[in-house]
């Protein structure tokens, strides 16, 4: 398959307008705090840095969902703060992320 500058153009422009509206109709979970870790549990579908603005303070793990988006400037900024993150399964399993 060869691909022109122009369909590129196209997949690259729809690929942003999808995560855009994905981002559009995310809505921020609460914090929740445990005994040993606190975490910070995100429901949204795309994970961004303004996802996590301001919301970091005394959190040890974010956990998001299995399909989340995670944009590498938010696992650089997790991995910058020392804060590990996961995606939670819909059958509860973890895969653990640092």
């Amino acid at each position: 398959m060869n691909l022109t500058p122009a369909d590129i153009d196209r997949i690259v422009a729809e690929v942003v307008r999808r995560v855009r509206a994905l981002v559009a109709t995310s809505t921020p979970a609460p914090i929740q705090q445990t005994e040993s870790t606190s975490s910070l549990n995100l429901n949204d579908k795309v994970i961004t840095l303004a996802t996590i603005k301001g919301r970091l303070q005394g959190i040890t793990t974010v956990v998001v969902s299995e399909r989340a988006i995670v944009t590498h400037a938010v696992r650089d900024e997790l991995r910058d703060k020392k804060i590990s993150w996961q995606r939670v399964a819909s059958n509860t399993a973890t895969k653990a992320r640092s």
